[in-house]
């Protein structure tokens, strides 16, 4: 379009000012070359944002849903003692690890939410419930 206009100007216009008008044309391309970058980098990240939204309306609700309440007994603790670890680990199962509306992420919360002291203090290398369950038992 400035190309047009640019070829335009040169039949109307005396040869002393085509130098001038060049220059203010060349300030004009640059100027247009600018919006149209800027245009880009904000369509760039509109788009980009909307695929953010896209992503984040694709998660599962249940990654959003809270935890099921689960009353635990004040008594239901383990702090690495081995003399309490039987009774502990029987109230345990059959209040978490046997209970099918909990998943493994949920199970090693509320595993996790019970241990004290030294107990709570135990790493595995898999951050999940079967290995921290397995380290506890071992």
């Amino acid at each position: 379009m400035c190309c047009h206009i640019r070829c335009n100007n040169y039949d109307i216009t005396e040869d002393e000012q085509i130098a001038d008008n060049d220059a203010e044309f060349e300030k004009m391309e640059d100027d247009l070359e600018y919006l149209k970058v800027s245009f880009q980098k904000i369509l760039f990240q509109l788009k980009t944002a909307d695929n953010v939204q896209m992503h984040k309306s694709r998660i599962p609700n249940e990654v959003f849903l809270k935890l099921p309440d689960v009353s635990l007994p004040d008594d239901v603790s383990f702090n690495g003692n081995i003399d309490n670890w039987s009774n502990f680990k029987a109230q345990f199962d059959s209040l978490i690890t046997n209970n099918s509306t909990l998943n493994e992420t949920q199970q090693l919360f509320y595993l996790r939410s019970v241990l004290k002291g030294d107990a709570k203090l135990v790493e595995t290398q898999e951050d999940d419930f079967n290995s921290l369950m397995k380290v506890l038992i071992d």
